[in-house]
């Protein structure tokens, strides 16, 4: 429940500031004159230019994998046990120490 707050949380605070940037900066701003300036751009393209203009596809795409991601989190008993297993550590001994690194 509080991955999902601060995930919530997360996002908001994203949005407010890039609200806020795109109305503080619709000129470049200097942070530092001739060494650090801000300019205010919009992205809408995925990695390598893909998806040109298609912001409400990758809008849609990018909640529905935040929900699976949200819904399908294992939980650290599952990891624990997946974890000792798959890695050859049967022994009890062998489980309670990798189990202090989770």
């Amino acid at each position: 429940m509080l991955e999902t707050l601060i995930i919530i949380l997360s996002v908001i605070i994203d949005q407010i500031t890039k609200y806020i940037a795109s109305i503080k900066l619709l000129s470049p701003y200097d942070i530092i004159p001739g060494v650090i300036r801000l300019h205010y751009v919009k992205i809408t393209v995925m990695a390598f230019g893909l998806l040109k203009d298609q912001t409400a596809f990758l809008a849609a795409v990018s909640v529905i994998m935040t929900g699976v991601m949200i819904y399908d989190e294992p939980s650290y008993d599952t990891v624990n046990r997946v974890s000792c297993c798959s890695s050859g550590y049967h022994r009890k001994r062998d489980r309670e120490e990798l189990s202090a690194f989770f």
